[in-house]
């Protein structure tokens, strides 16, 4: 009877501990799954902000060239280029 005691309470304190191990190995792996997901928001975020940075350097870079090709269209028709370079010199300064 003794012998059948002690062996339950070896069998019960396996079971403890093999549960305390799954919930420290379950506690670890939710943490993983947490961090990585966290890792991959902070990627995506600066993805973001270096795709949002890249349109507006193109969408900066399209205007210029329509600028550019609006001050040719002046001084095709004959605008006096003392204007021109006025135009040119509100263009530099709104770029700047």
């Amino acid at each position: 009877i003794q012998k059948e005691q002690i062996e339950k309470e070896k069998k019960e304190e396996d079971d403890k501990r093999y549960g305390r191990t799954k919930y420290a190995s379950d506690l670890r792996e939710q943490i993983g799954v947490r961090e990585r997901k966290h890792i991959a928001e902070r990627a995506s975020f600066f993805e973001e902000g270096k795709r949002l940075k890249e349109e507006a350097y193109q969408r900066r870079l399209r205007l210029d060239q329509i600028k550019r090709k609006k001050l040719e269209e002046l001084r095709s028709v004959g605008l006096p280029e003392k204007y021109c370079r006025e135009i040119e010199r509100r263009l530099a300064a709104v770029t700047a």
